[in-house]
């Protein structure tokens, strides 16, 4: 069995988490459907790129953006939220 402060480290890694879902919950509520969003920048960037990007392409490579940023400070709390919330709209865009 774990003992408090394992506990308490495990609830403080899972806020990362559960700040991630409610960001992109409140994201979509503001502007809508991350689907379609993720359709129309895959559609801009295509035009930019002159080569077609699907929606999940765009998704990595926010997260590849994000990354990078924590790349030079591994303990930023909202790098950190970016990410797993990138991983999140992920999976809802890839069902």
């Amino acid at each position: 069995m774990k003992n408090d402060n394992d506990m308490r480290k495990h609830f403080d890694d899972m806020e990362v988490l559960f700040e991630a879902i409610e960001t992109v919950r409140q994201r979509e509520q503001e502007y809508g459907p991350a689907i379609v969003k993720y359709k129309e920048l895959a559609r801009r960037w295509s035009g930019v790129l002159k080569q077609e990007l699907t929606p999940l392409q765009v998704i990595l490579m926010m997260m590849h953006l994000k990354l990078l940023r924590l790349e030079n400070n591994q303990d930023h709390h909202d790098t950190m939220v970016d990410i797993a919330g990138y991983a999140e709209v992920y999976a809802r865009v890839n069902k």
